[in-house]
């Protein structure tokens, strides 16, 4: 039922094309002695992020992974293509070291601070300094005056000890393991996509 749910919402919100410049930012190659490593998408789900940024975004280089637990991968009924599965525990080590971009779309606002400290120390381990990229794609939160949507959503990412942050929030928690935004990315949706570099 999660997984149906998820894959709505990738279709209602088209999020990942419209609010984050991926043709323009990761067009761009190096070269390497290995194949490269494009995108790998933690807690990704059955690639439904990858396969609309690979249909809309041609000119990306590398292969594309997706990261989730194995009885995700189980249940699914069309294999994607071009896109790698992996099963992955994302509370343990990251094993794709050096990617281009590590990908998070609402991962984080599941977990509280201690819980997503210990998701990004280990993504942060397999990042290259000069090379890597983090994409959180998750709700940024207004310090004041917060729509009643919002405060909603907060709400219910309280119940299960999650929560939706505020720029403040997110820049104190990302520092806490090293990471700085570059920038944020804002759309219409309610998410917004915070692009990190290792400090």
């Amino acid at each position: 039922m999660f997984i149906s749910s998820m894959k709505a919402q990738v279709r209602s919100t088209h999020l990942s094309s419209s609010v984050y410049p991926y043709q323009q930012k990761l067009s761009a190659s190096r070269e390497r002695d290995e194949a490269p490593i494009g995108i790998v998408d933690i807690g990704g789900s059955q690639g439904e992020l990858l396969q609309e940024i690979k249909a809309s975004c041609p000119g990306i280089n590398g292969r594309m992974i997706v990261q989730d637990r194995a009885e995700t991968f189980d249940s699914m009924v069309v294999k994607r293509e071009g896109i790698e599965l992996m099963a992955h525990d994302i509370l343990t080590e990251q094993p794709i070291k050096g990617a281009r971009v590590y990908h998070m779309k609402r991962i984080l606002h599941d977990w509280a601070d201690d819980k997503c400290r210990i998701i990004l120390k280990h993504t942060v381990s397999a990042m290259d300094r000069d090379w890597s990229i983090l994409l959180i794609m998750d709700a940024v939160l207004p310090m004041r005056n917060a729509s009643f949507s919002q405060a909603m959503g907060d709400h219910s990412m309280l119940t299960f000890g999650g929560k939706e942050r505020s720029e403040k929030q997110w820049k104190e928690l990302l520092a806490s393991v090293g990471l700085g935004i570059v920038k944020i990315y804002r759309g219409p949706e309610p998410e917004a996509v915070l692009e990190c570099r290792k400090l």
